[in-house]
């Protein structure tokens, strides 16, 4: 592929985007660089958006892509590298007591290494279903769904140590099942 074909299948805004957008990387946002390569500024964050989603624009984000990977090549950036500046940047926050920056740095450490995985749960019910429930036969359904998946909501109430007629069933609940 030439780089005459990869001029002439972006529109002129396109390539200075793309363009601005991988000169800029990390410096400035995507909306700036939108803004930069002439997109108007109360569309620029959605129009940056767009060509930044491989899926409405899948020639722009390979490219983008493709200049990246040119750039980390330069840059000579690898996973271990990064985890090597990542710690040196922690002992440097730690030992200026920036406790703020050393705990980011450690979750980003974590994040590296494969210790979190992200995770974002929806919980749909038809609100028919839900009859004339009190609150705490609805909190202990939606106990019940997530104890599948090891979680458990506790409402505030029991979080501050007061005790509630839930509480005490499933306390008498599991009382019974282990005798």
């Amino acid at each position: 592929m030439t780089d005459d074909f990869v001029l002439n299948k972006f529109t002129p805004k396109q390539q200075r985007f793309i363009d601005i957008y991988c000169s800029n990387y990390g410096i400035k946002t995507a909306r700036e660089c939108a803004i930069l390569a002439g997109y108007n500024a109360e569309s620029a964050h959605s129009r940056a958006n767009e060509m930044l989603d491989w899926k409405k624009f899948p020639e722009i984000s390979a490219e983008i892509q493709k200049r990246l990977e040119a750039c980390r090549e330069v840059w000579n950036l690898t996973p271990e590298k990064y985890a090597a500046k990542l710690e040196f940047l922690f002992n440097e926050a730690r030992q200026n007591k920036e406790l703020g920056i050393a705990t980011k740095i450690a979750e980003l450490q974590g994040k590296l290494a494969g210790f979190f995985v992200e995770k974002n749960m929806l919980l749909y019910k038809d609100y028919n279903d839900m009859g004339n429930l009190t609150s705490d036969e609805a909190l202990l359904k939606m106990n019940n769904l997530l104890d599948g998946i090891g979680l458990k909501i506790i409402p505030a109430s029991m979080a501050d140590g007061e005790n509630t007629d839930l509480e005490t069933e499933e306390i008498e609940s599991k009382n019974k099942d282990t005798v």
